[in-house]
């Protein structure tokens, strides 16, 4: 049993570590540009939101003091109703905003060279694209029912 872990024990002691390759690679413009687009876009869309919801919310306290009559809850969507139904686009643009971050700082060597394009740029496009469309969504209003 000894010989057997002083025979695993001296494989371990004889293993090279890998090297890192001579050429350390580069990082990409477009990678960039795209990453700090898709966080402009992500902030643009929770701070728009934020400022619908206050916009909703003086409007709504406005509409119930000039209101005559009191509506049931059952008719008339209320205020958090609306704000929760156009959250989750925000919500899903701010995760893929941190994702691209993510995958930014994973792929990319800043203290190489720099180039405009590498391998990775497809995935950061796949992202802006993604964001976009989220960003379409949410700009749909939400319908209630009268």
């Amino acid at each position: 049993m000894s010989t057997a872990i002083n025979s695993v024990e001296s494989f371990i002691r004889g293993a090279i570590a890998p090297l890192p390759a001579a050429d350390p690679g580069s990082w990409s413009l477009f990678n960039l540009l795209l990453t700090i687009a898709g966080i402009i876009i992500a902030v643009a869309l929770l701070v728009l939101y934020l400022i619908l919801c206050l916009v909703n919310r003086k409007n709504s306290k406005a509409a119930q003091q000039l209101q005559c009559t009191i509506a049931t809850p059952q008719e008339t969507p209320s205020f958090d109703d609306k704000c929760v139904k156009r959250l989750w686009p925000r919500i899903v643009s701010a995760i893929l905003a941190i994702g691209a971050i993510a995958l930014f700082l994973l792929t990319q060597n800043i203290r190489a060279s720099m180039v405009f394009s590498d391998q990775w740029a497809i995935w950061h496009v796949i992202i802006i694209a993604v964001l976009g469309l989220f960003a379409f969504i949410s700009s749909f209003k939400v319908k209630s029912k009268e």
